[in-house]
């Protein structure tokens, strides 16, 4: 696949090909006090002395794209700045799962991470992973979810369309449409307590801190879900676009954001 990729009618598995020939994928620039090892089909990013309890992560792609692997950059950074092990958990990708596949399955990770880790975790995912975190919660019983101690959701997409943006980058109305297309063709998600962050009553964790990048046409979508969830804290990633900690070296506005994201999160698990 040459050029810029077709986010809204691309063969899901040229725009794969692409994702994993990026350069955050082919040569990430790891922390060398981080080590990574597989885990259950995905990948666990150890920080050195470990605190206790686990951050599960979902990664990003748009529901199309993406992997743990691909996404080795994000978790090793949080697992740096939380200091707790980062389970990259891998999960079924549109267009061939379909809602409410990926609920389901976000819930399966919860479940599998008390199991792995035990009961003190925190949801995190980015951009489309944002969403499968909070399904992880919504789609779970009572016990899991007293499990959960937080929730760090970067640049999430949480299904609104955003007004401008780059269809290039995926970013655009068109291609953020076609995406949720082809995660929920059935249209199952709005308004559903379950799979709809914006409906009446839709379950979020207490300590959940939303970081949003100044830079992105997707930022409202953070907004607005902090605006619905009184719960949830909203930090801004200044000068940041979408996706700022896929990048080779992120900037120290965005590693700043995640530090403190990272510090509310902790306080408030202590508390």
């Amino acid at each position: 696949m040459s050029g810029s990729p077709d986010w809204i009618s691309g063969d899901p598995s040229e725009l794969r090909t692409w994702r994993n020939a990026q350069p955050d994928v082919v040569a990430p620039v790891l922390p060398d006090a981080v080590r990574i090892e597989p885990l259950a089909g995905g990948l666990v990013c150890y920080p050195e002395d470990p605190d206790t309890g686990a951050v599960l992560h979902f990664h990003g792609g748009g529901f199309v794209v993406g992997s743990p692997y691909t996404h080795r950059c994000v978790g090793a950074c949080i697992a740096q700045t939380l200091r707790r092990p980062v389970w990259l958990c891998p999960w079924p990708l549109a267009p061939e799962h379909v809602l409410p596949q990926q609920s389901e399955a976000a819930a399966q990770s919860l479940r599998d991470a008390v199991d792995i880790f035990g009961s003190d975790i925190i949801l995190s995912g980015d951009s489309a992973g944002a969403l499968m975190a909070l399904w992880a919660y919504s789609a779970s019983n009572t016990v899991m979810r007293h499990s959960v101690s937080g929730a760090l959701l970067l640049y999430g997409a949480f299904g609104q369309i955003p007004a401008t943006g780059c269809e290039t980058d995926g970013l655009g109305p068109n291609s953020v449409a076609a995406m949720y297309q082809k995660l929920d063709p059935n249209g199952l998600m709005a308004g559903c307590l379950e799979l709809d962050p914006f409906a009446e009553g839709f379950p979020v964790p207490c300590n959940t801190i939303v970081i949003a990048a100044q830079d992105d046409p997707l930022a409202e979508n953070s907004e607005k879900f902090c605006m619905r969830h009184a719960n949830s804290k909203l930090l801004v990633a200044k000068g940041c676009g979408h996706g700022f900690l896929s990048a080779i070296q992120p900037s120290p506005d965005a590693l700043e954001a995640v530090e403190g994201a990272a510090r509310l999160i902790l306080e408030c698990g202590t508390q």
